[in-house]
């Protein structure tokens, strides 16, 4: 089982307020293309990579950082809505482990989280069956 799932932020779900501002500037000014362009480019270069071994989250344009996380050490798993969220059909979710005192993982925008909580847990079991 060699599966790998990637997620990456909703562009226009985490924000249709700034979305439609960058879609006017676009029309008034031509700036909003240079504001979607650097927003595109953060959206793809931000990502969830879940295996059934780890869980990696990186992130960056020109630098990267990444967080990997074994999945038979992830002790909690959040994902929540703001009311705003929950109208555009987005999600933040959280990963932790047992080994520090905070959240490893923090991705804002997404909309698989329920899916991809679920999955986790499936990993999971199978790894401590």
């Amino acid at each position: 089982m060699n599966e790998e799932y990637v997620y990456h932020p909703s562009m226009f779900r985490s924000n249709p307020v700034g979305f439609l501002l960058s879609l006017i500037l676009c029309f008034a000014y031509g700036a909003g293309l240079v504001i979607l362009g650097i927003w595109w480019l953060k959206v793809k270069n931000t990502s969830l990579i879940v295996t059934p071994s780890q869980t990696i989250f990186r992130k960056g344009i020109f630098t990267s950082n990444e967080s990997e996380i074994n999945n038979k050490d992830i002790r909690n798993i959040i994902s929540k809505q703001s009311i705003g969220q929950k109208l555009m059909g987005v999600y933040y979710l959280g990963i932790s482990t047992a080994g520090t005192g905070g959240i490893e993982i923090q991705i804002n925008g997404i909309k698989d989280a329920p899916d991809i909580k679920k999955l986790l847990n499936g990993y999971r079991e199978a790894i401590n069956a």
